[in-house]
C-alpha cells in the first residue's frame, strides 16, 4: 500500500474515532444505516475497522440496515434492487447481519408531505424497529460535514429560526432509551472516498444524487462549487461554525426558557397552564416568544400549525398583562389575561375553574 493510502486511512479513522468516542462506552449492537453509497460504506468499513483493531469482534456488535425505496422508478434498471444486493453482499464478505426493508414512500405520503419528508420518516421508523428487533440503543447514520452544509444553507433559504441555523445535532433522541448519532458529521465527504479508496472498497453511485431538480442537489452541485470558486472559498469551513455557534446559543436559551417556566409556570389537573405575567413583562419579545415554544414542546401541544405569529401573540399577553383579551391558537387552545396578572392557556373545552392550579 502507498504512503498516500495510508495517510487516507488514518485521516478518516482519526476522525471517524473521535465522532464515535463519546457512544463508545454504550453496550449492546449498534445499528448502522447503509444506503450503499460512499458515506454510509465509508462509515460501515471504518467502524468494523476500529472495533476489530480494538479487539472487539465486530460481528458480535453492527447490524447492517438497508432500506431501499420507490422513488427511482424512472431511472434505467432496477438501482434500488442493485444497492440493496450490494449492501447485503458486503454484509455478508465482513461477516454482519444485515436487516432490509422496501418502503412504499408514494404510498405513505401525508398530508401536504413532499416525498423526501415521507421517504424519512418511514425510514426512520424502520431503523427503529430493527433497533428494537435486536436492543440497540444506537443508530448510527453516515451524514457528513458536507451535509451539514447544505442542511444549513437549504433552512436558510427556506427561511429557518435559531434552531435550524444549528443544523443537524450529532445525537438525537429518537425515543426514550434510543438516539440517532452522526459520528462522521466533521468529516468531509472527501475525507471518507479517500478512505474507501485507501482499502479498495467500491460503493454505489445514486443517480438521483446528481439530479439538480432536488433542492439539496442544487446546492450541492451548482451553488456551493460556485460560491467555493468565487468570492467565498471558505463557505464549507464558515457554515458549519456558524451552525456550532447557533447551535450553543440555543442551547444556552433553551436552558433559560425551562429555568423560567419551572419558576413563573404552574399546571392544573385539566391540563391549563397559569403564567405569572409580571415577573416576565420587562423581558424581551424574542425571549417570551421563544419561552412560548418551549412550553408548547413541554406540554406536547399541537405545533404543526403554530407560527413565530402565534408565540409573538402569546408573548404579547406576558409582556402586556390585560391589553389584549385573548389569543385562538391552533390545535383547540386559547391564552388569555387572568385576574392576578396571569395569563393563563387552556386546551379546547377546558374551563377556568375545573381546577386550582398546581406548581410542578
Amino acid at each position: 500500500m502507498g504512503g498516500m493510502g495510508h495517510s487516507g486511512q488514518e485521516a478518516f479513522l482519526e476522525q471517524l474515532a473521535a465522532g464515535w468516542r463519546p457512544h463508545a462506552h454504550v453496550r449492546g449492537p449498534v445499528v448502522l444505516a447503509v444506503s450503499g453509497g460512499g458515506d454510509s460504506v465509508a462509515l460501515l468499513r471504518g467502524l468494523h475497522q476500529l472495533l476489530e483493531e480494538a479487539g472487539t469482534p465486530a460481528s458480535q456488535q453492527l447490524v447492517v440496515a438497508h432500506a431501499h425505496h420507490d422513488l427511482r422508478k424512472e431511472h434505467a434498471g432496477d438501482p434500488a434492487a442493485a444497492d440493496a444486493a450490494f449492501v447485503r453482499q458486503l454484509a455478508v464478505d465482513l461477516g454482519l447481519p444485515c436487516v432490509q426493508c422496501c418502503l412504499r414512500v408514494r404510498e405513505a405520503v401525508q398530508g401536504g408531505e413532499g416525498l423526501e419528508a415521507a421517504a424519512r420518516r418511514l425510514r426512520y421508523g424502520f431503523l427503529r424497529e430493527v433497533a428494537e428487533s435486536r436492543g440497540a440503543r444506537l443508530i448510527a447514520v453516515a451524514h457528513t460535514a458536507d451535509d451539514q452544509v447544505e442542511t444549513v444553507l437549504h433552512r436558510l433559504l427556506r427561511g429557518t429560526g435559531l434552531a435550524g441555523l444549528a443544523g443537524m445535532p450529532a445525537v438525537r433522541t429518537l425515543v426514550e432509551g434510543m438516539v440517532v448519532v452522526r459520528p462522521m458529521l466533521a468529516v468531509s465527504a472527501a475525507v471518507a472516498r479517500a478512505y474507501l479508496q485507501s482499502i479498495g472498497q467500491a460503493w454505489q453511485e445514486d443517480a438521483t444524487n446528481t439530479d439538480t431538480r432536488y433542492a439539496r442537489n442544487l446546492l450541492r452541485h451548482e451553488l456551493l462549487p460556485r460560491l467555493a470558486a468565487g468570492p467565498y472559498p471558505a463557505v464549507r469551513e464558515s457554515i458549519p461554525r456558524l451552525a456550532e455557534q447557533a447551535r450553543q446559543t440555543h442551547e444556552t436559551l433553551q436552558a433559560a426558557c425551562e429555568a423560567l417556566l419551572e419558576a413563573y409556570a404552574s399546571t392544573d389537573l385539566s391540563g391549563t397552564v397559569l403564567v405569572q405575567a409580571k415577573p416576565l413583562a420587562g423581558c424581551p419579545l424574542p425571549l417570551l416568544s421563544d419561552l412560548m415554544a418551549t412550553l408548547w414542546r413541554q406540554q406536547d401541544w399541537p405545533r404543526r400549525d403554530m407560527t413565530s405569529r402565534h408565540y409573538a401573540a402569546v408573548a404579547t399577553l406576558l409582556s402586556q398583562p390585560g391589553a389584549v383579551a385573548g389569543v385562538d391558537l391552533p390545535g383547540g387552545l386559547r391564552a388569555q389575561s387572568a385576574a392576578g396578572g396571569f395569563v393563563r392557556i387552556s386546551p379546547g373545552g377546558v374551563t377556568p375553574r375545573q381546577a386550582p392550579p398546581h406548581h410542578r
